[in-house]
């Protein structure tokens, strides 16, 4: 499935086919994400059907995020753990948690 992201407050190449219904989805990042994105969220129009792991992929490839830190995120939907096949929904809070240690 081809991945058309509309970004509505940060610059990411848009890829539109009129004859696909778009919808919208808030992304959050937290910590390192955070740094990398330059930025807490954004606001994002997405093809109708998309998944988890297509916008993830989509977004590091554009910010330049290798895979091994993708491993090391989990990721929420409307507040509930998900898997990266999960289908996204109009309207969905999408939020990238990286792992995070202290000491």
């Amino acid at each position: 499935m081809l991945l058309s992201i509309k970004n509505t407050n940060s610059v990411i190449p848009e890829a539109l086919n009129t004859k696909v219904k778009n919808i919208s989805v808030n992304v959050l990042f937290f910590a390192s994400l955070r740094d990398a994105f330059k930025c807490s969220d954004l606001k994002l129009q997405i093809t109708e059907g998309s998944t988890l792991k297509e916008l993830r992929d989509k977004l590091f490839s554009e910010a330049g995020i290798k895979e091994e830190k993708a491993r090391a995120i989990m990721y929420a939907v409307n507040h509930n753990y998900v898997s990266l096949d999960t289908r996204l929904e109009d309207k969905d809070e999408v939020a990238f948690l990286p792992f995070v240690s202290g000491g």
